[in-house]
């Protein structure tokens, strides 16, 4: 079986796409290679360190664990980009001319394999849903009145601090 092995995170990274188009989030590890059985389906923990976007992309440079293998020379969650480019531009900003700024987090992921010509799933996951403000209002000390700030994909609208 021939395919990609990718990083797919746990819960999805809190950024702002900064261009309109925007994939599920993922870093790809290997592209056009056969099934690695003894790592798909490991938890793996990766830190994000920055933000890097120029014109047309805009990804999360991210430091792997030294036994995951991984082609790209810079590995990267690319997050949005603009209509006439393409995701896998990424590769190319990241060696060439771009911005940086600080973005830090550590990201829970799971190894995954997607196999040549296989169909993606038809059914919805909580992945497919945007992301939306936790609609939390506090109604009691000093922060009276405040919305939570939390991004939460969760149904109904509450952030995992105040889901019901």
């Amino acid at each position: 079986m021939t395919g990609i092995l990718w990083l797919a995170p746990r819960s999805p990274i809190a950024v702002l796409a900064r261009y309109e188009n925007a994939q599920a989030q993922h870093l790809m590890l290997a592209y056009g290679i056969e099934r690695s059985p003894h790592i798909v389906g490991l938890s793996v923990t990766i830190a994000v360190i920055n933000e890097a976007y120029d014109g047309e992309v805009q990804a999360l440079r991210a430091i792997l664990p030294s036994w995951l293998p991984c082609q790209n020379q810079n590995p990267h969650i690319t997050i949005s980009w603009v209509d006439g480019s393409a995701p896998v531009r990424s590769n190319l900003m990241l060696e060439g001319e771009h911005r940086e700024e600080p973005f830090e987090a550590i990201v829970h992921c799971m190894v995954e394999f997607v196999e040549w010509g296989s169909k993606p799933s038809q059914k919805k996951t909580w992945r497919d849903r945007p992301l939306q403000q936790c609609q939390h209002i506090w109604k009691t000390g000093g922060q009276a009145g405040q919305q939570c700030s939390e991004l939460t994909r969760r149904s109904p609208r509450y952030c995992t601090k105040h889901r019901p």
